[in-house]
């Protein structure tokens, strides 16, 4: 059984595309999930494409971070809801199966978490190498502050568990 609230980070091994695994390794690491006793579970996945449906299981919550290009700044963070990401099926994907399209299916065979929000960190056109990009890296932590403040929102922490949320 999954947990009741889980985050996954998504990306891959190649410069600013793992921005979703940066930010849910600073969420994995924080007081967020270890004062949860085991109701938030951060995973990381590499493309997952259609496989993205299973990462969902029977949590009540489901909180994904992905890298995205939109023509917004690098460093730029967008928060949207399930029907924003399937209406923003463009915006969002530098994978073959992007994470819109996986989330259409999931609504239409009715397998989408109660509560669903994405969280997409811009990034530049040329994002090849092993390192985040300076305005990748500079967002990360807001970032994490917002999934926290989610978090908070939908009551799967308190603000003195989340720790560094209230900064």
């Amino acid at each position: 059984m999954s947990a009741a609230l889980v985050i996954l980070g998504v990306g891959s091994p190649f410069g600013d595309d793992r921005a979703g695994w940066s930010a849910a390794a600073l969420l994995a690491a924080s007081p967020l999930v270890a004062n949860s006793a085991g109701q938030i579970e951060v995973r990381t996945l590499d493309r997952p494409g259609t496989l993205l449906l299973a990462e969902f299981g029977k949590s009540n919550g489901v909180m994904l971070i992905d890298a995205m290009r939109s023509g917004a700044l690098p460093g730029t963070i967008l928060r949207l809801e399930a029907e924003g990401v399937c209406a923003a099926r463009s915006l969002l994907s530098s994978h073959g199966l992007g994470v819109a399209q996986s989330l259409g299916l999931a609504r239409q065979l009715g397998g989408l978490p109660a509560q669903f929000v994405f969280f997409g960190l811009e990034v530049g056109h040329d994002y090849s190498g092993m390192n985040l990009s300076p305005a990748v890296s500079a967002a990360l932590p807001q970032l994490v502050t917002q999934v926290i403040r989610q978090a908070m929102a939908w009551g799967f922490a308190r603000a003195d568990a989340a720790g560094c949320a209230a900064s």
